[in-house]
């Protein structure tokens, strides 16, 4: 899980400096770009950052209007954690039945220790942790000496890259296809068996921009995200499916039981 979870991060870092930026710690930024599948509110008056699974499968993120302190930082990459990483298993903590109750409990836990995964990986690349001694990890991320040092024993000296798209990746889910005319569409095609179909119309100027935001979407999001981010924002191809059908059928979705030879590297 803690590689999953260096994976994930080390794939919206690859997608944020092709977007041309450069620095790894641009967390409001890191909102922005997951936008449609993850709403961010930023609430005047709140002092902490929270996060819920709405009923149509989109997180929402409710945080202060500016993360101005290292806390409400780590509060919030945490709460991003669980909207990338969650299983979906933690669940009501007042379940009536005790055998059942401890079960949720542990399903809970298992949802913190993964958001407590993708906190440590964002805040301490495994690069940082390898090339710095403790003082230097301490002024430049602001992290207590004790999460420093649980993160590098975790690592145990490893540098977690990616050379390839990894297999949890959309990127191996979706084929693009561009159609011309007056008013151009991406055609979203998915690889796998009752996969939704979508068409995102794009004036032809926005041609190379939408593109590539796509492809950065394909590699650091799964099939699931992709598939969220893009319903509200594009015509679904099958037709006379409610909204309701359209998500059963998205949460139904498996991964392609398929290898694809890398046609993309990093």
């Amino acid at each position: 899980m803690y590689r999953h979870a260096d994976e994930r991060v080390e794939a919206l870092r690859w997608a944020r400096r092709m977007q041309g930026v450069p620095t790894s710690d641009d967390i409001e930024g890191t909102f922005e770009f997951l936008g449609g599948g993850l709403v961010w509110d930023r609430v005047a008056g709140l002092s902490s950052c929270r996060y819920r699974r709405l009923s149509d499968g989109r997180g929402n993120l409710e945080t202060p209007p500016r993360l101005s302190s290292w806390e409400l930082r780590r509060q919030g990459v945490h709460e991003l954690g669980h909207h990338l990483l969650d299983a979906g298993e933690g669940a009501c903590f007042w379940e009536p039945d005790p055998s059942r109750r401890r079960v949720h409990w542990l399903r809970e836990g298992k949802d913190e220790w993964r958001a407590e995964a993708f906190t440590a990986a964002f805040l301490l690349p495994s690069r940082l942790v390898q090339e710095c001694d403790d003082g230097e990890l301490l002024e430049e991320s602001g992290c207590p000496l004790e999460m420093i040092r649980e993160r590098r024993r975790r690592l145990a000296g490893e540098v977690i890259r990616l050379y390839t798209v990894p297999e949890w990746s959309a990127y191996w889910a979706y084929r693009v296809r561009w159609r011309r005319g007056d008013l151009g569409a991406f055609r979203l095609e998915p690889l796998f068996p009752d996969g939704l179909m979508f068409e995102l119309q794009v004036p032809d100027r926005l041609y190379r921009v939408v593109r590539q935001q796509i492809h950065r979407e394909l590699v650091c999001l799964t099939a699931d995200e992709f598939a969220l981010k893009y319903l509200g924002q594009s015509e679904v191809v099958e037709a006379g499916l409610s909204v309701e059908e359209l998500l059963a059928d998205l949460n139904a979705a498996t991964a392609p039981p398929f290898k694809v030879r890398p046609r993309y590297r990093f």
